[in-house]
């Protein structure tokens, strides 16, 4: 594929590259449980020239200018170190699969629904992405000085998010007297893709979203079977 352009895809707003990351995984790609992650849309983005676009950039200017050294490594962690997208929540599932002293099966169920949400919302969340083609803050407004050069791929709906969203559901049905702490990781999260002038405040708000309704559903089908759905004491 030589780049995705404006009007490839049904409702799109304009977002082009000429090496987008993965544009075929929200349509081609299949999820790990069985259900079908194209069938969770979330609600069209604000428009580009939309009064809510540009109150988001505003506040996304205000949020870098007030960025003090001590986040910079943070938002490296997030912005920089992909991976950690994915195994912070696992170490996290991990963590407390020993703190609360599970079974060997019961710790591998519990990363397994963590991988498997995560799995299904992100393809979700791709699909989403390369359907409205939301450009990136940075793209709308150049005189925007993120810290970081941001991913290749659309802005709307956030993949961050979408897998915090996700991964802290699950972990909340598993371990409800740690939800607070689970909480505020997502909220970090997406407090970090905010500052590092990666997304808006609208592609946050739809990924957290969009990830803890895929999360719940899978919960939903798991708690069919009859197996526990809870260990925290």
């Amino acid at each position: 594929m030589n780049g995705l352009r404006s009007g490839s895809r049904p409702g799109g707003l304009g977002w082009s590259s000429p090496t987008p990351i993965e544009p075929e995984a929200g349509r081609r790609w299949n999820s790990v449980p069985s259900l079908d992650p194209r069938r969770y849309m979330v609600p069209p983005p604000p428009a580009n020239d939309s009064a809510e676009t540009r109150a988001e950039l505003v506040q996304l200017h205000r949020i870098i200018r007030n960025l003090s050294a001590a986040d910079i490594p943070r938002l490296r962690r997030w912005s920089v170190e992909e991976m950690t997208v994915l195994t912070h929540w696992m170490n996290m599932a991990d963590q407390m699969s020993r703190n609360y002293g599970l079974s060997a099966p019961a710790g591998a169920r519990v990363q397994a629904l963590v991988a498997g949400s995560v799995n299904t919302a992100l393809i979700a969340c791709w699909n989403n992405k390369y359907h409205y083609l939301r450009p990136r803050p940075t793209q709308l407004d150049p005189t925007l000085r993120a810290p970081f050069p941001t991913p290749d791929h659309p802005s709307y709906p956030a993949g961050h998010p979408t897998v915090a969203g996700a991964a802290s559901r699950v972990l909340k049905q598993f371990f409800p007297q740690e939800a607070a702490l689970f909480d505020a990781m997502a909220t970090d999260v997406s407090l970090f893709r905010l500052q590092a002038g990666a997304h808006f405040m609208s592609d946050v708000k739809a990924g957290l979203a969009l990830g803890s309704r895929v999360a719940e559903d899978i919960l939903q089908a798991e708690a069919r079977s009859g197996a526990p759905m809870r260990y925290g004491r």
